[in-house]
């Protein structure tokens, strides 16, 4: 391990660490050694001690002794949702960085008590918003951030999954159809293409109007979620999403973000692995070759955006420069997720910076 090497350790090790984190973390062999792991369930642990090569007297049943015990830089949280604000105090508290999974928290009470830990341990805080780093989205980004759109006027996203089996569907086995635990269709799924939608529309959130409901399955959580999002510029974009529509039509894509302007239209597909555009004088779409530096390698782990957001934030935190997604960035897109609810509820336009 080189000097620059950031030591990492892992808390939580179960799906979402064995389909993305860790592929992802393989990938990265200069920036980081993952040195420790933390997770209750040994299957979990033998799991990541055998696929990232840690020994086994530095994997850890119990976080505190993780956080007391081994030499960290960075702790990466990948627990579920009803944990991710408990963990995350814990190792700022224990002095080291953190990257969280999303969403931050639960509630805009407990992101904020976070970030005032972040602010007074003086330790980066993190939360991993991978789409943003999928080829297709983050060229379309650049295209809209150099004015080939004009100014967007118009955008919307949205992401149909078919939840099958009970296991899915069954709050005892699955804690993300409970709302206690934080699940749910906006917080699981939406949550991506709210951040997505602000990026290609350049011009945050400023009110909220929404339907967030539970229609088709027997839980307490929201199933269908629909928002009409004003943005500061003016501009208007709608983000939809449900767990139980499999389709939305003949030609029509289950995941797609789109944003239009005077001078043109993108389009991406699979939050970023394929981008369409046309200009206002076309009527019908052109794939986008995607550019160089935008280029996917042959290996599919780039697809989810993982391993370039780690990339990108493992080397602001070796270098000290500023992170790509701030603390602040993942509590403004809790904060329209909690207007999203609140409009629904009240029926009239949240403004989510004043929450």
């Amino acid at each position: 391990m080189s000097s620059s090497t950031l030591r990492v350790g892992l808390i939580g090790c179960g799906g979402i660490l064995q389909s993305f984190h860790g592929p992802a973390y393989l990938a990265l062999p200069d920036l980081i050694e993952i040195t420790a792991l933390a997770d209750p369930v040994p299957a979990n642990l033998q799991w990541a001690r055998s696929a990232l090569d840690v020994p086994e007297q530095a994997c850890y049943p119990d976080l505190k002794d993780m956080l007391r015990q081994a030499q960290l830089d960075v702790a990466v949280v990948a627990t579920p949702h009803m944990l991710h604000a408990e963990h995350a105090i814990a190792a700022l508290e224990a002095g080291t960085a953190v990257i969280s999974e999303k969403p931050m928290a639960l509630s805009l009470s407990q992101a904020d008590r976070i970030l005032d830990v972040a602010s007074r341990t003086g330790r980066p805080y993190t939360v991993v918003h991978n789409f943003l780093d999928v080829p297709g989205t983050r060229q379309a980004v650049s295209m809209v951030r150099a004015g080939h759109l004009g100014e967007a006027a118009f955008g919307r996203t949205k992401a149909l999954f078919r939840k099958r089996g009970q296991d899915q569907v069954d709050p005892a086995l699955n804690w993300r159809a409970s709302l206690q635990a934080g699940g749910g269709c906006i917080n699981d799924s939406l949550y991506h293409e709210i951040y997505i939608t602000e990026a290609l529309m350049n011009s945050p959130v400023r009110y909220v109007q929404a339907q967030v409901k539970t229609q088709h399955f027997d839980f307490d959580v929201d199933d269908l979620a629909i928002l009409l999002l004003e943005h500061a510029n003016g501009a208007v974009s709608t983000v939809s999403g449900s767990w139980w529509v499999s389709g939305a039509g003949h030609g029509e894509q289950s995941n797609l973000a789109e944003a239009h302007g005077p001078k043109g239209s993108v389009r991406i597909l699979g939050r970023g692995r394929a981008l369409f555009y046309k200009s206002d004088a076309e009527d019908s779409w052109q794939e986008a070759p995607l550019e160089p530096e935008h280029q996917p390698s042959s290996d599919p782990r780039t697809w989810s955006g993982h391993a370039g957001y780690f990339a990108r934030t493992f080397a602001a935190l070796a270098h000290q420069t500023p992170l790509p997604v701030s603390g602040h960035d993942a509590r403004h897109n809790l904060a329209i997720i909690t207007a999203a609810r609140m409009a629904t509820a009240e029926r009239r336009a949240i403004c989510p910076d004043s929450l």
